[in-house]
């Protein structure tokens, strides 16, 4: 599942944290993709970082309860997903790497990579606000015109400013094969060049979360039900769940969503399709070729794109305009929503 991050109005520094585009999914080996995950735990801990701050350092007895792990629970825990959850029930259980994990303690691997910030000034910009308190300076004047801002947040906590061109940079350089190779492995994890059937397929949803499907099943649009329920209805009726797991998922609104915007498009353009003045048009618009689409976003970018320097492309982003607008929360819905807005003020 591919997610973007991007922010088209604001800077990536101050930008809240938002999920926008498109998702999508393609076919993947479960089985094969655990099997070539050998991971010990010094190797999860150059990922998995644990950092606190404050006046004085964590005691090792407040480190477990909120770090401690349980060889036990983890095993009964895959064994019964292995069991239970149809799409897990031929994978392999890495027993070797289990055998390293404690029986009821915090892993030693994060113990020697925990990093401690240790200090009174780090515990009071905990708590500070953005407008300084008049108490701590009674003698200075509080008729100034410009309030200083303190720092009170911690920026880019996801990373969301880190360039895709950075990122591939980056594995581009871990993937070599000369004898200067790093040592640092790379985890790959292929996956088909086809994607996902994303209707009637009851498999994408519970494969995408195992931990909201816990058995495999449930999904929507499952053929072996009686009744026949609608994907929208089945969404809204998960997303009314008493315990909120799908509700507070970090991507699951999101990916749903996405699947219901995909739907209403290629609903819409299909009724447009189907249209006499669509049919007198489509001719002219399956001359379009790519380098057409390439000059236009060309020019777009420099922003000097003529409507009617190509009359075919004109016509086919008139239909998008058309079919975006009966799409929810599309860039075309919105519009049409700001142009009543308006209607109603004026």
């Amino acid at each position: 599942c591919i997610i973007k991050l991007q922010s088209p109005f604001h800077s990536t520094t101050t930008a809240q944290t938002a999920l926008k585009g498109n998702c999508i999914t393609f076919l993947q080996n479960v089985p094969n993709i655990v099997n070539s995950l050998p991971l010990t735990l010094a190797d999860l801990s150059d990922t998995l970082k644990v950092i606190f701050i404050g006046a004085r350092p964590p005691d090792r007895l407040h480190l477990k309860k909120v770090l401690t792990v349980r060889k036990k629970r983890i095993i009964q825990a895959l064994q019964w997903l292995k069991k239970y959850n149809i799409l897990y029930q031929n994978i392999n259980i890495n027993l070797e790497n289990i055998a390293q994990l404690p029986e009821d303690d915090v892993p030693k691997c994060i113990m020697s990579t925990l990093e401690q910030k240790i200090g009174d000034e780090e515990g009071q910009s905990e708590r500070i606000g953005y407008v300084p308190d008049p108490l701590m300076n009674p003698k200075e004047c509080t008729t100034a015109v410009v309030i200083s801002i303190s720092n009170s947040g911690v920026l880019d906590v996801n990373g969301s400013s880190v360039s895709s061109d950075e990122i591939v940079n980056y594995f581009l350089h871990k993937i070599k094969t000369n004898d200067q190779a790093v040592t640092e492995n790379v985890y790959l994890i292929p996956h088909s060049s086809k994607s996902v059937n994303e209707y009637f397929n009851p498999k994408l949803l519970t494969g995408l979360y195992p931990t909201l499907f816990c058995y495999g099943r449930g999904a929507p649009e499952d053929q072996s039900r009686p009744i026949e329920i609608k994907f929208k209805e089945h969404i809204r009726y998960l997303l009314s769940y008493n315990d909120r797991r799908f509700e507070t998922n970090h991507s699951f609104i999101f990916v749903v969503f996405n699947l219901l915007q995909r739907r209403d498009a290629c609903f819409h353009a299909q009724l447009i399709a189907t249209k006499p003045y669509f049919q007198a048009s489509a001719n002219e618009i399956q001359s379009i070729n790519s380098k057409d689409i390439e000059m236009a976003l060309d020019n777009n970018s420099k922003r000097t794109y003529n409507t009617e320097a190509n009359s075919a492309l004109n016509k086919l982003l008139q239909h998008i305009k058309t079919v975006g607008g009966r799409v929810m929360g599309s860039a075309y819905s919105r519009t049409a929503l700001r142009t009543r807005i308006h209607a109603l003020i004026f």
